[in-house]
């Protein structure tokens, strides 16, 4: 019954087991006066704090951004080409049919300030909550522009928005400057692009060039725009497109001066 109870097959696996841990039978044990030291029964307590946080992803399938070999100066059309690669849609435009949206083919662009860091293009000089919105509209696309400050005062929301988005595989277009990330090894910049994420959404990855990635904290210093791509609101047909651009040309050449920069014909006769 004591084997039994301890459990052990039978008494002769019990008397052997005790045999060794005493050097003695249960037999003798019991008819000699000798006490038995007592250990209490074996337990196994584990215990896990912490850990590591995996709320993580980065998009597959990166390829290169801004393609200088292939003369892919500009990086608010690659951008803007890049999320619809993703999302599947106006795969008959390519990157320079994309640069005549934005205006970057459009007009020359002369920047007599040099205290103004940004991309010597359209898209450089006028990007802003107005220009990206004209853009999306001539494609027939909502979106939603977060500034940096909107950020600030709701990061929770926006960090749950970024993992949102890249969990569906979408790129976020970015507006900043490269002078506001210093890891940011370029001489110009003013778009990039997040496709990844770390501790929920609030550390980003930034696709700035090529393949390279950049981690940027999103927090009380924040100086990113993001602009979230939305739903399509209308059909365009290439036809369509082309008479927006044609329709645009006239503003973008005829721009007055901004600060020190010239656009279309004025600026080729202040370069001179």
């Amino acid at each position: 019954d004591v084997a039994l109870k301890y459990g052990y097959d039978s008494p002769e696996s019990f008397t052997k087991a005790f045999t060794r841990f005493y050097g003695a039978s249960p037999s003798a044990i019991r008819s000699s006066s000798t006490p038995l030291r007592f250990y209490s029964p074996l337990t196994i307590q584990i215990n896990v704090k912490g850990g590591f946080n995996v709320s993580k992803k980065l998009l597959t399938d990166i390829r290169d951004l801004i393609d200088g070999d292939q003369g892919h100066n500009y990086a608010l059309p690659d951008c803007i080409k890049y999320i619809f690669e993703r999302i599947g849609d106006f795969e008959q435009l390519d990157f320079w049919k994309f640069a005549a949206l934005t205006g970057d083919t459009v007009a020359q662009v002369y920047n007599h300030n040099l205290t103004t860091s940004c991309e010597y293009c359209v898209s450089g000089f006028l990007g802003g909550k107005e220009y990206i919105a004209d853009i999306f509209d001539m494609i027939g696309y909502q979106h939603e522009y977060a500034t940096a400050e909107q950020i600030i005062s709701n990061t929770a929301s926006y960090a749950q928005k970024i993992t949102e988005y890249i969990d569906k595989g979408i790129p976020i277009l970015v507006k900043t400057n490269l002078n506001d990330i210093p890891t940011w090894d370029s001489d110009v910049g003013t778009y990039c692009l997040i496709i990844g994420y770390e501790d929920d959404g609030r550390i980003v990855k930034l696709l700035v060039s090529d393949k390279n990635t950049i981690d940027y904290t999103i927090d009380g210093d924040n100086k990113l725009d993001l602009i979230f791509i939305g739903s399509k609101q209308k059909e365009m047909t290439l036809e369509d497109i082309y008479i927006q651009v044609i329709k645009k040309m006239p503003y973008w050449l005829t721009l007055p001066e901004r600060d020190g920069k010239y656009f279309g014909a004025a600026a080729y006769r202040k370069w001179a």
